[in-house]
């Protein structure tokens, strides 16, 4: 029986082939040679192999006894399944790519094998394109000289990029970025102008067709041109006129100008008559009308003579330049001289027959005129104005200084670009980038910008870009140098009681740089004290010692130091303590101790004494003044060295300066000062205390 079962879906159809085979295998018992037989799977052009047809077919195999069936069936990578099985007296086998039948022992007889077989393939429906569908336009309106714009839309089932493409057929020019189409009527036209639209997805187009209907508007007349008939009898002056109008309407004519002159107007003709207080120039407008429009067109008539005319427009740009051609006919034909008078808002230059006028740079406002004319027989001096109409101006950018900077320690940078300005006062917007980054980096007028450690020597070019609000901008660039180099470590030494002397000294030297010079910079933070601005320079400065405190004064030192090279900063503090170096005995003398130290085995002793009493005072070091070491050994005054070591009559409210030199035997480590106010054993005393 052979069974065929189709299942289909929207991609593929598959199908299932059931067959079940019966094969009766005979088998003859004989003492003859065994042999095992194998069949083949041939496949052929049709849908199923040779020998399945031909059991089909009722075909048989044979087989002697106790021998095997082998059938080969090469299913593998075939996309074919199959199962076998027998209805008894033998057992069935598979092999790889074959199927073998092995009868029970000394069997012979029939054997019904039954093969289900499970074949399949796939049928690949392969898509086409289908071509986009372009959204229809309807017939669209606009008025002459104006722009029509629209807004291309299509789809396309493959979701394909699309491209669109626009032709009209006359008087318009007709562009389409993206989806966008603009279509630009020639000037003054009117009429309908046919459309086509198209859309393509590089595979398939679709069309569609509008019309545009350009509706008529009236055009104002233009002016296109004056010129005079210069009367050489008199001062009149007749101006011809020459317009037109591109819907063909009749123009009509009219003119107004200032007290000082009558004006009369004939069809195109204009004549100008000045008056009795008339001083050479006048200004005037024209009006050409074509009954629904008009246009003005303004200037200042110059004919203070007879035989001389110009004409000067009314307003002039600023920064600009202005020529005015002088129309000279005289009756004479005498030869014309002119005079000008210093303008201080213009440079002002006749060349032959034309006047030069320059106003100064960013200038703007009403600019006066003035000028003498003569033909050697009539001069006459007469002005005339221009407004000079201000421009916006380009800002000037101001980027400030090159820099170099240190990479690791010092790599921020400060951006000011406060100088830049405006000529029209606007207020700017700032932008700074790296050139060759297109990253912007700040967007204020001033700030930093710190660069990333990068390991090595660089040069970054910052781009500082300045804007008006009318879009005017200014550019300028700043060289940022950034070096690669170790930064200094500075050391301002370790806290420290300072020892009683007029100086007190730091010390910088423990301060390291591997490549540079180095640059100091000392400040006291607090304390009340300074460097003198050449001992802050220093590597060791000092400032002084405070003079008569009585309790102990700390000072907060800064050490700020450089990397001369690579501009790199480094910093420190040290605290400095100074002890109290004044004290009175018995409230009638006081001590003063200004400096204690030693060389060597000697110890030397500089005081302040003053007489805090109604009475004089007698000063004598040897019984006043006793210093001893740190192993209570009294040290031996030298009579010999010092100052002051004996002072008598000491008065009230007068101070001595007194140095003293002791000797020991061994050099002390550490000192005790003692002053007395008398030489009495109990008399009252001041002490200091001194280490080295």
């Amino acid at each position: 029986m052979k069974t065929l079962t189709v299942f289909k879906n929207s991609t593929a159809i598959w199908l299932v082939i059931g067959l079940s085979l019966f094969t009766n295998l005979h088998t003859q018992v004989t003492d003859e040679e065994k042999s095992n037989q194998t069949q083949d799977w041939i496949f052929g052009d049709g849908p199923e192999p040779k020998w399945v047809v031909e059991l089909l077919r009722g075909a048989y195999k044979n087989i002697k006894e106790d021998t095997k069936y082998v059938l080969k069936v090469p299913v593998t990578g075939s996309g074919i399944n199959y199962e076998a099985t027998v209805d008894g007296n033998a057992i069935i086998e598979r092999d790889g790519d074959y199927l073998i039948i092995s009868p029970d022992k000394n069997y012979h007889g029939s054997i019904l094998v039954n093969l289900n077989l499970d074949m399949n393939f796939i049928l690949n429906v392969q898509s086409i394109n289908d071509s986009p569908i372009i959204t229809k336009v309807k017939n669209q309106k606009i008025n002459e000289d104006d722009i029509f714009k629209f807004k291309l839309s299509a789809k396309d089932a493959e979701d394909d990029p699309l491209t669109f493409g626009a032709t009209v057929d006359g008087n318009a020019s007709i562009s389409i970025t993206n989806d966008d189409l603009i279509i630009i009527p020639n000037k003054n036209y009117y009429g309908s102008i046919n459309v086509n639209v198209a859309v393509s997805d590089g595979a398939g187009t679709d069309e569609t067709n509008f019309i545009l209907k350009v509706d008529p508007i009236n055009d104002a007349p233009v002016l296109h041109s004056f010129y005079p008939l210069t009367k050489t009898i008199n001062n009149d002056v007749d101006l011809m006129l020459n317009g037109s109008d591109i819907d063909g309407d009749k123009l009509v004519y009219s003119a107004s100008g200032a007290a000082n002159s009558k004006i009369n107007v004939k069809d195109n003709k204009i004549t100008i008559k000045p008056s009795k207080n008339y001083k050479g120039s006048t200004p005037i407008t024209l009006t050409t009308s074509d009954g629904n429009s008009s246009i003005d067109t303004s200037f200042t008539l110059i004919n203070p003579i007879p035989g001389f005319t110009a004409f000067a427009p009314q307003t002039m740009r600023e920064d600009s330049v202005l020529t005015l051609v002088l129309n000279i006919k005289d009756a004479e034909k005498d030869p014309f001289t002119y005079k000008l008078e210093k303008n201080r808002n213009a440079d002002l230059e006749i060349n032959g027959n034309e006047l030069r006028i320059k106003p100064r740079k960013d200038y703007y406002g009403e600019l006066q005129i003035a000028l003498n004319i003569s033909d050697g027989t009539d001069s006459m001096d007469f002005s005339f104005s221009i407004n000079v109409l201000p421009m916006p101006d380009q800002p000037i950018a101001i980027a400030g200084e090159d820099v170099i900077l240190s990479d690791g320690c010092n790599s921020r940078v400060h951006l000011d670009g406060s100088a830049s300005w405006d000529a029209d006062n606007d207020k700017l917007e700032f932008s700074w980038e790296i050139i060759g980054e297109e990253k912007v980096i700040l967007t204020a007028k001033s700030g930093y910008y710190s660069f990333l450690n990068a390991n090595k020597n660089r040069i970054k070019n910052i781009l500082l870009t300045v804007s008006d609000p009318s879009g005017l901008i200014g550019k300028d660039t700043i060289v940022v140098k950034i070096i690669d180099d170790d930064p200094p470590i500075a050391d301002a030494g370790i806290d420290f009681i300072a020892p009683f002397d007029r100086k007190i000294y730091l010390d910088g030297s423990n301060t390291k740089d591997k490549d540079s010079k180095i640059i100091y910079d000392w400040s006291i933070l607090s304390g009340g004290a300074s460097f003198s601005k050449s001992e802050a320079k220093k590597q060791s400065p000092y400032f002084l010692y405070p003079s008569e405190i009585n309790k102990s004064k700390s000072f907060s030192v800064l050490l700020k130091v450089r990397d001369e090279k690579s501009y790199c900063f480094s910093q420190d503090t040290v605290m400095v303590t100074c002890l109290p170096n004044v004290d009175i005995a018995d409230k009638n003398v006081k001590y003063e101790i200004v400096r204690a130290s030693k060389e060597d085995n000697r110890v030397f002793v500089d005081l302040n004494v003053t007489n805090e009493q109604l009475w004089p005072f007698d000063f004598a070091a040897f019984t006043l003044v006793t210093v001893i070491n740190e192993n209570d050994n009294v040290g031996q005054i030298d009579p010999y060295r010092g100052k002051n070591t004996v002072k008598y009559g000491i008065e009230n409210g007068e101070t001595i300066g007194v140095e003293l030199v002791y000797n020991f035997e061994d050099p002390p480590k550490k000192i005790n000062i003692m002053c007395k106010s008398t030489m009495a054993l109990k008399a009252d005393t001041v002490l200091f205390k001194q280490s080295f």
